[in-house]
């Protein structure tokens, strides 16, 4: 509910109801879907887990979108990235099996 005053003494009075019956939320989303790294923002150590499923490898490349690495597939199982040896900035981890990507924060 909203209260406005227009002007001097006149107010009106407004209701939004907002229906959440068609709303089905994220259930359709499996676990096998995560990609996440932590954490980030990070010194340039960071645990990544990525999904269960697909093949394939991974892409590292620099805000230019200059492919720094390519990494082998990890299916399901956590690995470490370590990129303290590049200079500090921000990155992309993108896993080339399912197109999603993470963009990492690597500070000093």
């Amino acid at each position: 509910t909203t209260s406005i005053l227009n002007g001097c003494m006149d107010s009106a009075t407004y209701t939004d109801y907002i229906d959440c019956s068609d709303i089905t939320g994220i259930s359709g989303l499996s676990s096998g879907t995560v990609f996440h790294a932590f954490p980030n923002p990070g010194n340039g150590i960071f645990s990544i887990r990525v999904p269960e499923t697909g093949e394939g490898f991974f892409t590292l490349s620099d805000i230019s979108g200059k492919v720094i690495r390519i990494l082998p597939s990890h299916r399901g199982n956590p690995f470490t990235l370590d990129i303290r040896n590049l200079q500090p900035g921000i990155f992309f981890l993108r896993d080339e099996s399912s197109g999603m990507t993470l963009r990492l924060i690597s500070n000093p």
